[in-house]
């Protein structure tokens, strides 16, 4: 991350001190020399999105509900499967009665609950395999291949495509 104001510059994390002097020889008028000297560092191109580089903590933490767990089980294999009465039925409860349970236990939606899971197995996806990214779309569940994109850069800030190339 780097911050500029006026003439002072501050900036902390791995590549800080690369990403300062990068910056600093563009703002100087450099920017040809600023090129050449990341090629020759074999640095990445700066990046304005952090989001190819989180994770979900969700499997760290042993705190999960019961019902939590069993949404993860059933979720598991089957995440293009995954929809409002598909886990009513599997969970033997009403839509209704499954709705004010995840705003009791996990303060969401089932769809909400449903659209971040098969995010994060669609980022998984991009950067562990090489398949298409329409085929990732039908695999997590999205039958749209322009609408899964577009919910793609608006959770994460990149299309899948860019996503996979920032990750890789």
């Amino acid at each position: 991350m780097l911050i500029r104001q006026d003439r002072l510059y501050t900036c902390g994390g791995g590549f800080s001190g690369l990403e300062l002097a990068r910056a600093l020889l563009i703002d100087l008028g450099f920017s040809k020399e600023e090129r050449i000297i990341r090629k020759l560092l074999v640095l990445p191109p700066p990046r304005i999105f952090q989001s190819p580089y989180e994770f979900s903590l969700d499997g760290i933490s042993n705190e999960a509900s019961p019902f939590e767990n069993k949404l993860r089980e059933l979720s598991k294999d089957k995440m293009s499967e995954i929809d409002l009465k598909f886990l009513a039925t599997e969970l033997g409860m009403s839509s209704r009665t499954l709705s004010r349970r995840f705003f009791d236990e996990l303060q969401t939606t089932p769809g909400k609950w449903i659209q971040e899971r098969r995010l994060e197995l669609a980022k998984s996806m991009l950067e562990e395999t090489k398949l298409s990214v329409s085929e990732i779309c039908y695999r997590v569940g999205y039958q749209d291949v322009a609408s899964f994109s577009r919910l793609f850069s608006r959770t994460t800030g990149m299309a899948p495509g860019e996503f996979r190339k920032q990750i890789r």
